[in-house]
């Protein structure tokens, strides 16, 4: 079944804007049973609220509802872990949509599944004895403005910059290391209200309706097993019985479908093939590990799922997009108010420490830089984690409520690209190590750290303060085609956020502005992640969303032969090329030909990888020179990075490159670093040289340089410690004269 293009959405200009959803929000909470609450603020300055919907005296005095579940969720010992919820409380759920700002429906849907509670209804009165619903319409605000601009020019455009928030950051998968405003305010809604249950509304842009002829999706999203009940490197999720609570509201939500005769995707063992990869040659490859990213929230014991809409145009209307999540929605919100006990007792039983963590503790020593400490240290508190204290160290016992969490925070066995040793350069001491002296830790000497009064967002530091810029030269980033909308995973936002951070000036440029001699007036050129292909030739039709029936967001412009010219005698006559990933491919001889290496591995996929250091005096590796291991030991000349790739989505990219003999290998892969239980690293290293499968490479043409990143250091949020390593490069060669 078809129907007309236009049918997919209204005009940009019928949907509601940040100020549209704040006015709906305020008409609701006029009535007795609904409450506005403001989480925080965004990147822009928007506000991110929430609607709470509950009885009218539990809204008077919500102190007893919030206790129960902070005791219930993060017990602080006693005999509160295993106490029952009280019968005479309701229990409170989150249903949560808008971390994509492309994605419109969802805001609208859940406005309107709040107007269906404030009914004078049977449905609605049954809800509202048993549960507090909380509902967060609209959590990434500056994204949807985005779209919202994009629409008024382009009504069937996918959106693609709109994806994340003002650095294109999905807020909702960063909500572990809160590094974003949006994700801390998601944070502080859970740390109020502590929910036993979240939904996470969702619309699909690739499959639904293209892969295959249904048109939503209900849970389990993938099967039981490793990936099927655990977002892999998540803590939480080990509890066999959340993937049969997700079977059991899958199945609610697919009998409400089926009787409003939608076409429905569902398979009540998750073996329904979603997601398919755009292009078949990746049919064998794993999806990325956090593919199922409500894990991401770290909601211990919490049953967490999302359903799907198609949004593609053609294969539904837009009031049937609205529909299915409000029938969904209150699908969801009548099995929770029959099925209380459960919800409420899964986390109560997560909440138990596994007896063998009895006595054993992380030991964090305070001798190591100081913002890495107190970043560390603020993001495990936010997260309910108890920490203690003595002269030396911070200690972090396991047998406490929050043990999976705080494993995958500082264990990075456990963890691996979440943990706080990869990504901020902690060290951390586990005392299960042989070799670890517990006579260092005295238990008369220990003290409870004290959890801060507020959760501002800017206290919550990256790892070191910037340098005082001095005097750079220009630097000027490429944000053309290609790069600003690459599958819209934010990397070429996540290298604004870097030299925003670090106080570098810097100069967005288009195809046209290269092209028009902008580079005269550079000295240094960055080119983020992004598809070499697409950055020389323009924007391409595909399976994605570049393809009919979409409309492109722009005409197609790249910077052709004579941008590619450009850029060469940029560094012919002194200029500094530094190419990231997709950048750096497009350095190579199989594009632009500015230095002499290829590609040895294409699409080696999204994980952590280990680096091995081959000119630690070069200025790229200043601060991080080396890394804490596994047991807790500096090993000099390591660095841990990120290698990002879906190829499932067709991106090109993750490439191990082929250094030739005048280009200088500064770092190579030594090792990946897979999630447990998810290859999505594909174990292909070349043998021989270093050479062979070049990190950081760098060589001259002419009078300027050639820096190039096969990783991507600035990846997501998880990067503030290889991020260095960029912000170095480009701060040594904006430097030179």
């Amino acid at each position: 079944m078809t129907y007309p293009l236009e049918a997919i959405q209204p005009p940009a200009h019928e949907l509601l804007d940040h100020d549209g959803v704040l006015d709906a929000m305020k008409r609701l909470a006029a009535d007795p049973r609904v409450a506005l609450e403001e989480l925080g603020r965004s990147r822009e300055g928007r506000a991110v609220n929430a609607l709470v919907v509950a009885r009218p005296d539990v809204l008077a005095d919500p102190a007893a509802v919030r206790a129960a579940a902070r005791r219930l969720s993060a017990p602080s010992g006693g005999d509160e872990a295993g106490r029952p919820w009280p019968e005479d409380l309701p229990v409170p759920v989150l249903l949560l949509a808008g971390n994509y700002g492309n994605e419109a429906a969802q805001t609208e849907a859940l406005l309107e599944v709040a107007d269906r509670l404030t009914a004078d209804t049977d449905e609605a009165h049954a809800v509202l004895r048993s549960l507090v619903v909380l509902i967060v319409p609209l959590l990434n605000p500056d994204g949807r403005e985005r779209a919202l601009a994009t629409w008024r020019e382009r009504p069937r455009a996918a959106a693609l910059t709109a994806y994340g928030n003002h650095y294109d950051i999905q807020v909702a998968r960063e909500y572990l290391h809160l590094i974003e405003p949006e994700s801390v305010a998601l944070a502080e809604l859970v740390r109020r209200w502590h929910p036993v249950l979240a939904w996470e509304v969702h619309e699909d842009s690739i499959n639904l309706g293209l892969m295959f002829e249904e048109t939503c999706l209900c849970p389990p999203m993938s099967p039981r097993g490793p990936n099927g009940t655990t977002m892999a490197g998540s803590p939480g999720d080990y509890d066999p019985r959340l993937f049969d609570q997700e079977v059991v509201y899958g199945a609610a939500i697919a009998e409400e479908w089926r009787s409003r005769d939608e076409r429905l995707l569902h398979d009540p063992t998750g073996h329904h093939g979603w997601p398919r990869p755009v292009d078949p040659r990746f049919a064998h490859l794993a999806q990325h590990p956090e593919t199922r990213f409500t894990r991401a929230m770290a909601l211990r014991g919490v049953t967490a799922f999302i359903t799907e809409s198609a949004r593609r145009p053609g294969t539904q209307t837009w009031e049937g997009r609205v529909r299915q999540k409000v029938s969904a929605g209150m699908a969801i919100l009548r099995t929770a108010a029959a099925g209380t006990d459960t919800l409420t007792s899964i986390v109560r039983d997560a909440g138990r420490p596994p007896g063998a963590a009895a006595g054993e503790y992380f030991a964090i020593p305070r001798a190591q830089d100081a913002a890495v400490l107190q970043r560390a240290l603020l993001t495990l508190q936010m997260h309910d984690v108890q920490v203690h204290a003595t002269a030396d160290h911070l200690v972090v016992f396991q047998a406490q409520a929050r043990h999976t969490t705080l494993r995958t925070l500082l264990s990075l066995t456990h963890g691996r690209h979440q943990s706080l040793v990869a990504t901020l350069g902690l060290q951390v001491h586990d005392s299960t190590d042989p070799g670890f002296d517990r006579s260092r830790i005295r238990p008369d000497d220990l003290t409870a750290v004290p959890q801060p009064s507020d959760w501002e967002s800017s206290r919550f530091p990256w790892i070191a303060s910037p340098p005082p810029p001095g005097a750079l030269r220009p630097v000027g980033v490429y944000a053309g085609q290609g790069v600003k909308d690459f599958a819209a995973e934010g990397h070429l936002g996540g290298v604004r956020r870097l030299l925003d951070h670090e106080g570098i000036a810097y100069t967005l440029l288009e195809a046209g502005d290269v092209l028009n001699g902008a580079l005269d007036d550079l000295d240094v050129l960055i080119v983020p992640n992004g598809d070499p292909d697409a950055v020389l030739g323009g924007s391409r039709p595909g399976l994605l969303w570049f393809g009919e029936p979409w409309q492109p967001e722009e005409e197609p412009s790249g910077l052709g032969a004579d941008g590619a010219d450009a850029v060469r005698r940029f560094v012919e006559r002194g200029g500094h090329y530094i190419g990231v990933d997709g950048g750096a491919v497009l350095a190579g001889r199989t594009h632009m030909a500015l230095l002499n290496c290829g590609v040895a591995v294409r699409n080696i996929g999204t994980g952590l990888v280990e680096l091995a250091v081959h000119a630690p005096g070069d200025p790229v590796f200043s601060g991080v020179g080396g890394s804490w291991d596994e047991s807790g030991i500096w090993r000099q000349g390591l660095v841990y990075a990120m290698s990002d790739c879906e190829a499932v989505l067709g991106e090109q990219g993750a490439a191990v490159l082929e250094a030739g003999e005048d280009a200088d290998c500064l770092a190579s892969f030594s090792r990946l670093l897979p999630v447990a239980g998810t290859a999505h690293l594909a174990d292909v290293l070349p043998e021989g040289p270093p050479s062979r499968r070049a990190a950081i490479l760098r060589g001259t043409r002419g009078g300027g340089t050639v820096t190039l990143f096969a990783v991507d250091p600035t990846y997501r949020s998880l990067s503030p410690y290889s991020a260095r390593m960029l912000a170095n490069a480009v701060r040594d060669r904006a430097a030179r004269r």
